[in-house]
């Protein structure tokens, strides 16, 4: 592979897998890889095809998403998918994705727990050829003027804690274990330091992978056949969205955490994305 055609991040994590791995080791890992749509704050040089915040694009008579009892949703950003280029996820071609969440600013004391709370948030795909006209949010929430984001494609890598490395190595290999979680690799990575929203590819979590929000925590699962289950509803489920801490971001709350969504491959397939699941977890 010509590492000097591709994007520098992506060639900085195949030089560390080459330079800390055992050769064998670095191939098999390099090969997990996956091309992700990764996006930045737009500027002058590229054509903006997502934003952050601004309001929607939505069909007349559709109301405007709400956790009812708590308040309307704010969106967090939307994505024009005509304009992006393909990464690994199987995403339509054309129309309109928003992400909308509830992000506690018209919460009067604390803020209601998320977990498991379908309300909570949305994703709406709007098909091309929908009649649509711009949607001003509710008038609790405080209006954010469009962020524009541009896109590229470039590839993301698995966590130390990610359950891929257990499905596609032999981990309980002292060589293979040794050289895959030791601590200079992962520091070399630095996965945290170069985070950006992203459509598909691999999350980064701060804590324990955000996967295990949804289908439970690893360490929980010992009674007979219950990790093998646990590994199989885990390979069920793909990075839909991730929304790192964005201090450019004049949203409400968005430096404070991390914000995930994952949906089953059968759901995605199906463009079933209310089915979509959601996880935040603090930075």
């Amino acid at each position: 592979m010509d590492l000097g055609t591709l994007p520098e991040e992506s060639a900085r994590l195949i030089r560390t897998a080459h330079e800390y791995l055992p050769p064998d080791l670095a191939e098999q890992w390099t090969g997990l890889l996956r091309p992700t749509l990764k996006f930045r704050h737009g500027d002058d040089a590229d054509p903006a095809v997502a934003h952050r915040g601004g309001e929607p694009l939505m069909p007349p008579d559709m109301p405007w998403p709400t956790w009812d009892g708590e308040g309307p949703l704010s969106l967090i950003a939307g994505f024009d998918l005509g304009a992006l280029p393909r990464g690994n996820l199987n995403l339509p071609d054309s129309g309109l994705l928003y992400f909308f969440l509830f992000d506690g600013q018209v919460c009067e004391s604390t803020m209601p727990s998320l977990d498991g709370v379908p309300q909570a948030h949305r994703v709406l795909h709007i098909p091309a050829g929908t009649t649509v006209r711009r949607r001003t949010p509710p008038h609790v929430l405080r209006p954010v003027s469009a962020e524009p984001l541009t896109v590229s494609v470039e590839f993301t890598a698995p966590s130390q804690a990610s359950h891929v490395l257990e499905d596609q190595f032999d981990t309980t290999d002292a060589r293979v274990s040794e050289a895959l979680y030791d601590g200079d690799f992962h520091d070399a990575l630095d996965l945290w330091e170069h985070l950006d929203h992203q459509l598909g590819g691999y999350p980064f979590s701060p804590q324990n992978p955000s996967l295990w929000d949804i289908v439970g925590d690893e360490s929980l699962q010992t009674g007979p056949g219950q990790l093998e289950a646990w590994q199989a509803e885990c390979r069920q489920w793909l990075t839909l969205a991730q929304f790192p801490p964005d201090y450019r971001s004049a949203l409400w709350c968005s430096d404070t955490g991390y914000r995930y969504w994952y949906i089953r491959r059968e759901d995605l397939d199906a463009r079933r994305f209310d089915r979509a699941a959601f996880a935040w977890q603090d930075t």
